[in-house]
């Protein structure tokens, strides 16, 4: 299945059985991924991102999503509106860590490389129907594959069933109904 072109999902299945999603973007940077959630009739509410230059690009390019300008390690609480549609939290933990280019901090020993965890957090604190998590494909490869083995562990432990093939290639299943299985390839 090809990624769909902005907006256009009539072609995913279960999809169109929802109005619009609820999200909530982590590490958002200059806020890329809420571009597409948008285009995808996503209603971004929530966005998470330290860095200050990224902040204010985030902010003027999503002025009606509530921006968390501070560290994720500092955010406990996300107040959401009451939720009568589903919610999606997504986002790209720091990935220089994780780069083949990078031979020299590519280990458990960096500190970034564990901010996934935080991601996890937050998905634990919320308790989205889905979840979108991104990074390079060094990931499946960094300390023999342990971060992504852990990230698997704990996504399926939470009922977020999926099963990865090749490096990139990811089956999804939709926690809850609907979509029963999307397959998508991602270049980066």
């Amino acid at each position: 299945m090809s990624i769909p072109r902005r907006g256009n999902w009539s072609g995913v299945r279960g999809v169109n059985s929802f109005k619009r999603l609820l999200g909530v973007e982590l590490f958002a940077g200059a806020g890329g991924m809420s571009l597409g959630a948008k285009w995808a009739n996503i209603d971004v509410k929530v966005a998470v991102e330290i860095k200050p230059s990224a902040c204010l690009t985030f902010a003027r390019n999503h002025p009606k999503t509530r921006l968390f300008a501070q560290d994720i390690r500092s955010v406990t609480e996300i107040d959401l509106p009451k939720r009568n549609v589903p919610l999606v939290v997504f986002g790209g933990p720091p990935c220089q860590g994780f780069a083949t280019s990078n031979q020299r901090t590519r280990s458990r020993t960096n500190p970034t490389n564990w901010l996934f965890l935080e991601f996890l957090r937050v998905v634990d604190l919320l308790g989205p129907e889905w979840v979108v998590f991104e990074n390079v494909a060094g990931i499946v490869h960094t300390e023999r594959g342990y971060f992504v083995r852990h990230l698997e562990r704990h996504l399926k432990s939470r009922g977020y069933p999926l099963s990865r093939n090749k490096d990139r290639e990811f089956d999804v299943k939709f926690n809850g109904g609907h979509l029963e299985r999307c397959c998508v390839r991602v270049p980066h």
